[in-house]
């Protein structure tokens, strides 16, 4: 982060997005960013770029892409489709 800069919220990348390729590997940082009137905030962040929305991969070309070939979408190994699970419960 940049002195004196001000944290934003984002969420995390869609298809298209730009993104650090094995982003989802890094894990957020814990940083204190201080201000000149002496006021801090302690924060667990991503920094720079946030990683892929589940379901989508950060590819080589830095874009989060989860679409291969005729709209089949190819799903990290921790990414559990919640629909699938409610038809368990009936």
């Amino acid at each position: 982060m940049m002195r004196y800069s001000v944290p934003t919220c984002r969420p995390l990348g869609e298809e298209g997005d730009t993104c650090r390729p094995h982003s989802g590997d890094v894990q957020p940082q814990n940083i204190t960013v201080t201000y000149p009137d002496g006021s801090s905030a302690d924060l667990y962040v991503h920094t720079m770029l946030c990683p892929c929305a589940t379901g989508l991969e950060c590819s080589d070309g830095m874009s989060c892409t989860g679409l291969d070939g005729a709209g089949k979408l190819l799903l990290r190994e921790d990414y559990t489709d919640v629909d699938d699970l409610n038809h368990l419960r009936r």
